[in-house]
């Protein structure tokens, strides 16, 4: 089991995360957003604001268990996506929630011993999973698959009636 200040220091990462999140990224990134892709930029929306929230829980957990919440720094690399379409960014946000239940999931054992951390850990490993199926959902309803029309055969006798 970790001590408190241990634990602090692992939460500190998930408040990073969360304070930083690329969903809150893409919000303030000039995306371009065709009209048929608004449903997408609704979603990236959403989901920076449950990680604002989740942020928030984070550092109220934190300060409950004595420390301070102290954030990390914001992921320069993301500042190379700007004004990139919301299609792009989405999948994007995808890949890396994806990382981001794993890490969650790894977290969880380290929550015992504090039941308020790992009921929070928990709430915020749930929702990053719900977050993954809203994205595949949006992104999937937003991008159809592409329509693959076969090319005319020679063989075809429509293809020879101007012979």
């Amino acid at each position: 089991m970790l001590t408190a200040p241990q634990l602090i220091d692992h939460l500190q990462i998930l408040l990073t995360r969360k304070t930083f999140s690329f969903a809150h990224y893409i919000t303030i990134s000039s995306p371009y957003v065709a009209p048929d892709k608004a449903s997408l930029w609704d979603l990236a929306v959403s989901q920076a604001a449950e990680d604002h929230e989740a942020a928030l829980a984070v550092g109220r957990l934190i300060m409950s268990l004595g420390g301070v919440p102290q954030p990390g720094i914001f992921d320069e690399l993301v500042a190379d996506t700007n004004y990139l379409s919301i299609s792009y960014m989405m999948k994007e946000l995808l890949r890396r929630r994806l990382n981001e239940v794993a890490e969650t999931e790894k977290s969880l054992p380290l929550c015992d011993g504090y039941p308020a951390a790992r009921e929070c850990v928990l709430k915020i490993w749930e929702i990053e999973k719900l977050q993954i199926e809203q994205i595949k959902q949006a992104v999937a309803a937003a991008m159809p698959p592409p329509e693959i029309v076969p090319e005319p055969s020679a063989k075809d006798p429509a293809n020879n009636a101007a012979e």
